[in-house]
């Protein structure tokens, strides 16, 4: 399951990477320095003083495990582990002054790369909303084995939002409707801000008729949330995903004809796509 990153945890962890940052940014003019006369302490505490072994817990726990992009994180992290531990052995060596500066210069550009690598995934979180990005949604769902429904979801009228009452309230309510639609999932259901006012859900294991009622909870919901004098309604698209018989492609089309379907039709509302549709306009 992707799971949702507070507000929190997403501040403090971009503290962590961006002082990481400055720490591996500063590494070769600090060691530079002290190149002629180093100091085995102070060189192992700065070694250590980045905490990428948490870090890469932290991405287990958000739920990023399964992606590719961990896998070459974990890969890095036991390299530099390896290194690290080279690094202790090295002050008990004869010679430990040019090995001892070799093996940290590993060890910095190994941090490096795990920096970028982190950052990289680490901003696939969407920074307003702090739900699963695009991109990360299509990481972690298994395209040719989905087997559920798919839903598109849209705020409607957004930009009137933004027109008539700011986009620091267009903010708000997309930031209060993500935490809304998250708090109404069970473990193992999928959602992602898909771009702009627009989120994507996955329903593993649950027919389009099943999805639709739990969707019109969902939807009835959303007109009680509290926008001050703006009230706000969304509009639901709805389709069936099954691996090879409906595809995540023609399912994520079908979901996306059923909303424009609904918008077009009233808007706040829940449509469920229908065969018959075929390539006709709706």
């Amino acid at each position: 399951m992707i799971h949702h990153i507070s507000r929190l945890h997403y501040d403090s962890l971009a503290g962590q990477v961006e002082a990481a940052r400055n720490v591996v940014a500063s590494h070769v003019n600090w060691l530079a320095s002290r190149s002629v006369c180093l100091n085995v302490d102070e060189l192992r505490t700065y070694s250590t003083h980045v905490p990428f072994d948490e870090w890469y817990d932290s991405l287990a726990q958000l739920g990023l495990s399964r992606t590719e992009e961990y896998r070459k994180l974990g890969e890095l992290r036991d390299r530099m582990m390896r290194h690290h531990a080279e690094l202790e052995s090295a002050v008990q060596d004869g010679q430990w002054h040019q090995r001892f500066f070799l093996l940290h210069q590993h060890f910095f550009d190994l941090l490096t790369e795990f920096c970028q690598n982190f950052h990289m995934v680490f901003n696939m979180y969407d920074y307003l909303t702090h739900l699963p990005n695009r991109k990360l949604f299509d990481l972690m769902v298994d395209k040719g084995h989905m087997k559920g429904a798919l839903v598109m979801a849209d705020v409607d009228h957004f930009k009137r939002i933004n027109d008539q009452h700011g986009h620091d309230m267009g903010d708000q309510v997309l930031e209060q409707i993500s935490r809304f639609f998250l708090n109404e999932l069970k473990s193992g259901e999928v959602i992602a801000r898909y771009g702009g006012e627009e989120f994507i859900f996955y329903f593993p294991a649950m027919a389009p008729d099943c999805a639709q009622d739990k969707i019109e909870r969902i939807r009835e919901g959303v007109q009680t949330l509290d926008f001050g004098d703006c009230r706000q309604t969304c509009s639901f698209g709805i389709s069936q995903v099954d691996g090879e018989c409906v595809p995540y492609k023609q399912a994520l089309c079908r979901a996306d004809k059923a909303l424009y379907h609904a918008k077009n039709t009233g808007r706040n509302r829940t449509v469920v796509y229908e065969v018959e549709w075929g390539n006709r306009p709706v």
